[in-house]
């Protein structure tokens, strides 16, 4: 049987020996091996994110109203309820018409 292989942890208050075997070596090495692929693909999530933006900007007293909406009605028939009335007023819109290409939407501010 060979020696035990010896793990330096470095900790604020200095350096303490970790004595482990081959074994352990092998299974910690494997371990850190599996944490390092799961930080680089949480890692490469983070940098493929992109902001979160919403497409309606509601006002204060108008998400409140939905909350309450969504507690008593229930949030499925809320939320069919503002499609509905979202895609008719949409429909209203000459949408069909427009091309917009590569080019992104520029934002209105109109009230």
């Amino acid at each position: 049987m060979s020696p035990p292989i010896k793990v330096i942890l470095t900790k604020k208050t200095g350096a303490e020996p970790l004595k482990i075997s081959k074994n352990e070596n092998k299974k910690l090495s494997d371990i850190i091996d599996q944490l390092t692929d799961g930080l680089d693909s949480l890692v490469e999530i983070y940098n493929d994110s992109e902001e979160d933006v919403p497409l309606i900007a509601f006002k204060p007293n108008v998400v409140e109203s939905i909350e309450k909406a969504k507690k008593v009605y229930g949030a499925k028939h809320v939320d069919d309820k503002i499609n509905k009335i979202v895609q008719e007023t949409l429909s209203w819109l000459p949408l069909d018409e427009i091309d917009l290409g590569d080019e992104e939407e520029e934002e209105d501010d109109d009230d």
